[in-house]
């Protein structure tokens, strides 16, 4: 027999550990570390080095980015990496998240300088005000080197989703609102900065109330940082270009911009989830098709030229992405998808053996997917772990409950929280039935389904059989459909008209007795 741990699946990790507190410290450690060392340095040369400052504080805002991929790229490799900056860089995600990133910003420091101004304040001169290139130039100078590069793909790019896995995405707005504002500090003691120019406690408020804003873009960005990187450069532009803001002793606009910012956040919090359809989702019915492998974690689905234009690489990863954050028993936040040549890889970590199937599930629903390959490693978190004997007393229960199979006909092993089942039974359903009860248990990492079927009658009564069952369907023309029978396996091909149709064939052929194993290489034929 072998070994229960054994599985076509590769569990080296890859992306996305998050959820993992021990790598979300790391990544703090050492983007505090990165930032601190360099800001600290800046203020260490004073003056007389204003270039050296300069780039030192330009390269201090790189910490979070840099703290992210080494974290991602030590856990999950290159492969992991890909992923990741694929999720990241997202763009079909709709114009409204890049709408609102601009202007958003802009909906608060207006009104505060218009306020300002109707009670008497001089906010002065905008710098934009006759200088229209620089200040263009100005937008792909704060984007570069102002921060935003330098900090969302850590801070929005990892360190929100994997606060998220834990917490819903408010809890985990406000607490990264408070590391983030924490983590500027020795920007206040360097002279020249934003933050020189401001007071500590309303600058700390001003980071948790924008990092409700940032929360609340991500959770409509399918976890794309490019609004992210968009808000955070329109943020530090319109401070510069709506005059007054950053004036020294300005306090009223300032108090007025941080009113209305915490109005926002305040807003934003209480608003009501909702769920946000993804692009060219796919049918519903498509989720009646499977895979006829029964342990394999790699399928491949028949193309046919006549299906619909094919998707590219990114469209196809996107749909993927979309389907997953669409599907409720999946946190896709902590899974990365990869796509080559039609291929879709999952890989990261998932609490528990029901999720990661539901994800392959969710998956293998989006039209376009050639071939899947799962990379999904079972990381139980710790009320969840349970011992082996414990497991396999819950699995022997949960089958003996299960009014489908006969009683004492499947023997159990577990090793390491994976399931092994063995023994005999007259049906592929209650073959399926088994898997189908111990899948769900708390502690299972893994299940491997080495049931044997007993019946076994001749190929040429089988393929009989088959045809029959075929010809009572509702399938439009079942003479389309191929039988080929060798042993105990059926091969199905030809041509079907539907995923509807599809899914009868092959539910036909496992209905007749004998049959251990039904291979699906039928085309689709719209």
């Amino acid at each position: 027999m072998a070994s229960p741990r054994r599985s076509t699946v590769p569990l080296h990790p890859v992306i996305d550990v998050i959820g993992r507190w021990n790598h979300c410290m790391a990544f703090l450690a050492i983007a505090f570390a990165w930032s601190w060392s360099c800001w600290l340095l800046t203020a260490s040369l004073g003056a007389r080095f204003t270039v050296a400052a300069g780039v030192m504080t330009a390269l201090g805002s790189f910490g979070p980015g840099i703290a992210a991929v080494t974290v991602i790229g030590w856990v999950g490799g290159g492969r992991g990496l890909r992923a990741w900056f694929g999720r990241c860089l997202q763009w079909r995600v709709g114009v409204r998240p890049f709408v609102l990133a601009v202007f958003l910003p802009l909906a608060v420091l207006a009104p505060a300088a218009l306020v300002h101004a109707a009670l008497g304040g001089r906010p002065g001169t905008s710098p934009v005000a006759g200088h229209l290139p620089m200040a263009a130039a100005n937008v792909a100078l704060i984007l570069l080197l102002g921060g935003p590069t330098g900090e969302e793909f850590g801070w929005r790019g990892y360190a929100w989703p994997a606060l998220r896995a834990w917490h819903g995405w408010r809890a985990s707005s406000l607490i990264l609102g408070a590391v983030w504002g924490l983590w500027h500090l020795p920007l206040f003691f360097i002279a020249g900065t934003l933050q020189s120019r401001l007071p500590l406690l309303p600058f700390l408020v001003s980071a948790v109330a924008l990092s409700v804003v940032f929360g609340w873009l991500s959770t409509r960005s399918r976890g794309s940082v490019l609004p992210a990187l968009v808000l955070h450069t329109a943020v530090n532009w319109w401070a510069w270009a709506i005059p007054g803001l950053l004036v020294y002793g300005n306090h009223r606009q300032m108090v007025l911009a941080l009113a209305l910012l915490m109005l926002l956040a305040i807003s934003l919090l209480a608003w009501p989830a909702r769920r946000v359809a993804p692009e060219r989702r796919a049918p519903r019915r498509a989720q009646t098709h499977r895979p006829r492998t029964c342990n394999g974690a790699s399928w491949k689905l028949p193309q046919h030229p006549g299906t619909g234009p094919m998707k590219t690489d990114s469209q196809l990863q996107q749909d993927v992405s979309a389907e997953l954050e669409w599907e409720p028993s999946v946190q896709a936040a902590r899974i990365g998808v990869e796509v080559k040549d039609g291929v879709v890889t999952l890989a990261g970590e998932v609490d528990s053996y029901a999720q990661k199937w539901n994800a392959e599930r969710a998956a293998q629903r989006v039209s376009g997917v050639k071939a899947m390959t799962t990379e999904l490693k079972v990381q139980l978190a710790s009320p969840s772990t349970r011992t082996d004997g414990d497991i396999a007393e819950s699995v022997e229960n949960v089958l003996e409950w299960t009014s489908s199979l006969p009683a004492g006909a499947i023997q159990v092993m577990v090793e390491a929280g994976w399931v092994t089942l063995s023994g005999d039974v007259d049906w592929q359903y209650q073959r399926q039935a088994a898997t189908d009860s111990v899948r769900n248990l708390w502690g299972v990492t893994g299940v491997s389904n080495q049931i044997g079927i007993t019946l076994a009658p001749t190929a040429t009564a089988v393929k009989f059989d088959i045809e029959a069952a075929l010809k009572r369907t509702s399938i439009a023309d079942a003479r389309h459909i191929l039988v080929a029978v060798h042993g105990s396996d059926v091969t199905l091909s030809g041509t079907v008209h539907s995923w509807d149709e599809r899914a009868t064939a092959t539910h036909s052929a496992w209905g007749t007795p004998g049959v251990r194993n039904v291979i699906d290489v039928m085309t689709l034929a719209y």
